[in-house]
């Protein structure tokens, strides 16, 4: 049997990405049909417009979780995983969406989603950073931004001939297909390196990007870089990771009070006052010019 090439095994990577941002792109306009459903007379829950926001909105604090916890988990505990996590949320969120009959359940559907399409989103540019070779990088993560905004664009289309609650089974198809594809992915090679797994670095770099000069020179910069000793290892050692955290915080507090005095005061300043402070250390127009002219 005929082995994969490595722009294949990318592309592969890619669509559990592709049909993931389906999936949330339609998660941030998914109120604009649902909101018109439930505020409608018929509707199988009964909302007044307060909720009903609520219930659209709730998807922002869902959003700050997700950005908030996704990059510490995927530190600890890779990419691959944390990407299954979130996933596995989003497709828990659409399943309250489709099967709730009063609001708190809908609310934490919409907060989920949140969760899951804030952290995927990021997670997911990190594993397509990660995964593909120099080459392919730019085309797959310019797509990856075109597929939020076709998600989007799809449940407008859609939202305009099915229920709302059909729709939801849509968005769940996606995001099974992306959790399917996932569940097939290795881990990260830079968070094997990261974690000192050379070993297992070493083999997947290699089954994702094929073997030749430049992989060499990449997989050998990578390894390196993570076995060297820079200035915060010898600080834990030294002082211990509460005095490396001292050290920081005392050198941003000093950063805090050079700016203190360096930054000008824009409140109330036009822009173009806040300019000629830049430029010439004057906010007074005149003074500039009387500046100019003695130049």
């Amino acid at each position: 049997m005929a082995i994969a090439s490595p722009a294949l095994k990318q592309t592969w990577i890619f669509m559990g990405v592709f049909f993931n941002d389906i999936s949330q792109g339609m998660v941030i306009s998914f109120p604009s049909i649902m909101q018109t459903a439930l505020l409608a007379s018929d509707s199988d829950v009964k909302v007044d417009l307060n909720t009903a926001s609520w219930i659209a909105s709730v998807i922002g604090i869902g959003a700050m979780i997700g950005f908030g916890t996704s990059s510490f988990l995927m530190e600890l505990y890779g990419r691959k995983l944390t990407y299954i996590l979130y996933l596995s949320l989003g497709v828990i969120g659409w399943l309250c969406l489709y099967f709730g009959t009063n609001v708190p359940v809908l609310v934490i559907g919409r907060l989920l989603g949140g969760v899951s399409s804030s952290s995927t989103t990021s997670v997911g540019s990190v594993v397509l950073g990660e995964y593909t070779s120099p080459k392919h990088r730019g085309t797959f993560l310019n797509l990856k931004a075109a597929t939020l905004c076709l998600g989007n664009l799809a449940l407008h289309l859609i939202g305009q001939f099915l229920y709302w609650r059909t729709v939801t089974l849509i968005a769940i198809g996606s995001a099974a297909v992306a959790l399917l594809i996932v569940l097939t992915w290795p881990e990260s090679p830079s968070w094997f390196a990261s974690v000192k797994r050379f070993k297992d670095c070493e083999k997947t770099f290699y089954w994702l990007r094929g073997r030749n000069a430049d992989s060499d020179q990449e997989l050998k910069e990578m390894v390196i870089a993570q076995k060297e000793r820079l200035v915060t290892p010898y600080m834990l050692e030294g002082i211990s990771v509460h005095g490396t955290f001292a050290s920081f915080g005392g050198v941003m507090f000093l950063a805090l009070i050079a700016l203190w005095f360096v930054l000008p005061e824009t409140k109330d300043k036009t822009l173009q006052e806040i300019e000629n402070y830049f430029n010439h250390g004057k906010y007074n127009v005149v003074e500039c010019d009387h500046i100019m002219a003695e130049r």
